[in-house]
């Protein structure tokens, strides 16, 4: 009897891990599919981080002293530029981290959906309805910072979960490490790791009312240990600039000045983050929500599993909070629905799977049947209304600020010198990376990110621009956008048009006519 039920879980596992390898192999088609239709990224973020990653590669060093005074915590420059060591594409190498890690986070939702409700067909029906909604396909495959720290946060809740449950091993250390490793990747895991904390309370207050100092020694170790970056990055940070949340107070400013000011009344900054949820969730996850929600409720055995929705409920209650003195994110804001709706699927999993098994001695089995069907249809809805937006991606950076990029790196290998890109806002950093020299890059205007009217030097008399292009005596290229700039260039003798390149066009300085060897008049 115990071998043929080891031989049954052995078949499980199989069934499952093939399963899991399947769906993410159909995923990595997907992302091909995306980067071809040229799908590049959702904001200008993942191209600032690349190059700071790109940088970083060509000279490591781990200095948190420093790095923590940056725009962004460091772990993921750290992840990206050892991948670049191995594979130097600052393009597509970078985007092959970020898929592996939304590997890993499907495979962990897998785990926690089953742990939670024992039930392989519920992890089946969650990971398969969360891998084709727009945002988890769309996050997958470009660098932003929500799958890095995904993967690890879902690890450490998992871990946290089957020892708060069991209270065996050391799990408890693991999810601690996890949640260490994910507090280093992005900030906003922060608030989720402490909200975990806080809803952890109830239970160091059993532990110390039973008197099971082990327990309440390890919890606290918990505590102390996922919150170790945090202490250290805000100490370190207060230090540095007298506060103890400058990071914060620099957003805030910066947000409020992207939405002007962001005079809005106070309900509609309160109502920012649930609408956003509420409008890149299908009526499928609603649903599944509530047929899970139900199912639940009747399975008291499973009190435990409630506590992933709590979670969420309490993070979107925080963010709420938070926006009404603050302001919301600037770089593809809609992204911040995931993390729920990634909670949202463990319940949507479990409510179709209970309903595609649903069986009861009292009922017809013809009614038993139109249930599983009206299930399936609803989940097959989901589905297809998450497939049929996946194609309409956000228009981050256009693919062609990539390659013109890239075609000034093929022309620097045979000309080396400095080059000038039209300071496009946001344009700049895609072209900056793919170009692969960082060193060598100038700008037709001066960069202030929150003046982008400046005038451009080709705006200026011939005099005046010769003067200025002159100041750079190795300029060999100059890349233009704008139709005006393009015009004046045209008429300028030393630039020549070399190529086109999408909207941009790529003009050569003549070496022989150039403002640093001939002068200006």
């Amino acid at each position: 009897m115990e071998n043929n039920l080891e031989k049954i879980c052995n078949g499980r596992w199989r069934c499952s891990v093939v399963y899991l390898l399947g769906l993410n192999l159909v995923r990595a088609a997907v992302q091909i599919y995306l980067f071809q239709r040229g799908f590049i990224s959702v904001s200008a973020d993942e191209f600032a981080r690349g190059i700071l990653a790109a940088k970083w590669a060509q000279a490591p060093t781990i200095d948190l002293l420093a790095d923590i005074q940056g725009t962004w915590l460091p772990f993921e420059k750290y992840l990206n530029g050892l991948f670049l060591l191995v594979w130097p594409n600052e393009i597509i190498t970078p985007r092959v981290t970020v898929f592996i890690a939304s590997c890993i986070l499907v495979f962990l939702i897998y785990y926690l959906t089953n742990y939670l409700f024992a039930s392989q067909t519920a992890a089946v029906a969650s990971t398969l309805f969360i891998s084709f909604q727009p945002w988890f396909v769309w996050m997958s495959g470009t660098p932003m910072l929500e799958m890095y720290y995904f993967a690890l946060f879902f690890a450490g809740l998992l871990f946290l979960l089957m020892w708060l449950k069991e209270q065996c091993r050391s799990y408890w250390f693991w999810a601690g490490l996890c949640f260490l490793l994910s507090s280093g990747f992005h900030v906003q895991s922060w608030t989720l790791i402490n909200l975990v904390n806080l809803l952890t309370l109830p239970i160091l207050f059993i532990f110390l009312r039973q008197r099971d100092w082990t327990n309440v020694l390890k919890l606290i170790g918990f505590y102390v240990l996922s919150n170790g970056l945090i202490l250290a990055f805000s100490l370190f940070e207060f230090l540095y600039t007298g506060e103890m949340f400058a990071f914060l107070a620099k957003h805030s400013s910066y947000s409020k000045w992207y939405y002007d000011g962001y005079n809005v009344p106070v309900r509609d900054k309160f109502l920012y983050y649930p609408r956003l949820v509420w409008h890149n969730a299908n009526t499928a996850v609603w649903v599944g929500l509530v047929i899970g929600l139900v199912f639940l409720a009747r399975a008291k055995e499973r009190h435990w599993a409630i506590s992933p929705l709590l979670l969420a409920l309490a993070g979107l209650l925080l963010n709420s909070v938070m926006n009404i003195f603050s302001g919301p994110p600037s770089a593809a804001p809609d992204r911040y629905s995931l993390f729920h709706i990634i909670i949202f699927s463990l319940y949507v999993g479990y409510g179709f799977a209970r309903l595609i098994t649903f069986t009861a001695v009292s009922w017809p089995k013809l009614t038993q049947y139109a249930v599983r069907l009206v299930a399936a249809l609803v989940l097959a809805y989901g589905l297809w209304w998450g497939v049929e937006r996946i194609p309409n991606y956000p228009q981050g950076m256009s693919r062609d600020t990539v390659d013109v990029g890239e075609t000034v790196d093929a022309l620097l290998t045979t000309n080396p010198g400095v080059f000038m890109v039209e300071l496009r806002y946001w344009d700049y950093l895609s072209v900056e990376l793919a170009s692969n020299h960082f060193d060598d890059v100038v700008y037709d205007r001066l960069r202030d990110i929150r003046n982008r009217d400046l005038p451009s030097i080709f705006a200026q008399d011939e005099a005046k621009l010769c003067q200025d292009l002159a100041v750079y005596p190795d300029l060999r290229y100059v890349l233009l956008l704008d139709e005006v700039s393009k015009a004046r260039a045209e008429e300028i003798a030393y630039l020549a048009n070399v190529q086109e390149v999408g909207r941009w066009t790529i003009y050569q300085v003549i070496p022989e006519q150039s403002p640093a060897m001939a002068g200006c008049n």
